[in-house]
C-alpha cells in the first residue's frame, strides 16, 4: 500500500473513537466528551516513555502510546483505576491466587501441548518444503 494513504494520527483517533462509538452501536452516547454522553475516560502520564519527548501529542497518543502510559480509567463516571492502581480489586490477592494456581492451570493442557509438539515436525517439513520450491520470485525469508 502507497505510505501515502497510510492512516495518520487524526484518522486513527477518529477511528478509535468516534468509528468505535460507532461500530458499538452508540454513535451518540460513546466517543466523545459532550453532555450526556458516557462518562468514561482514560487519563495518561504525560511524563511515560511513550510521552517523552512530548512533540505531536495526537500522533503519540493514536500511533505510538501504549498502556504504560495510563494513570487512571472512569468508566461511568466511576473510577476503576487511580494513579495505576485498580479500585475494588484485591491485586495482591489475585496475584497471589495466579501464583499458586497457575501451574494447574497449564498443567490443564498439557495433553494439548505434546498433539502440538507431534504436530510441528510436520509442519517444519512441509514450511521447509515450501521454502524450497522455486516459484519464479525472490524470497526475502529464509
Amino acid at each position: 500500500l502507497d505510505y501515502e494513504r497510510w492512516l495518520g494520527a487524526a484518522e486513527a483517533w477518529t477511528m478509535a473513537t468516534a468509528g468505535g462509538a460507532a461500530a458499538a452501536g452508540a454513535r451518540d452516547g460513546l466517543g466523545r466528551i459532550a453532555p450526556g454522553c458516557r462518562a468514561d475516560l482514560v487519563l495518561l502520564d504525560l511524563d511515560s516513555l511513550v510521552f517523552t519527548p512530548l512533540n505531536d501529542p495526537l500522533r503519540q497518543l493514536a500511533l505510538g502510546s501504549t498502556t504504560s502510559a495510563v494513570d487512571s480509567v472512569m468508566v461511568g463516571g466511576e473510577w476503576r483505576l487511580r494513579e495505576g492502581r485498580v479500585l475494588g480489586v484485591d491485586e495482591p490477592a489475585v496475584f497471589a491466587e495466579g501464583r499458586a494456581r497457575g501451574g494447574e492451570i497449564v498443567h490443564r493442557h498439557d495433553d494439548a501441548f505434546a498433539i502440538g509438539e507431534e504436530l510441528l515436525a510436520s509442519v517444519r517439513a512441509g514450511w521447509l518444503e515450501a521454502m524450497a520450491t522455486d516459484v519464479g520470485v525472490e524470497r526475502k525469508l529464509r
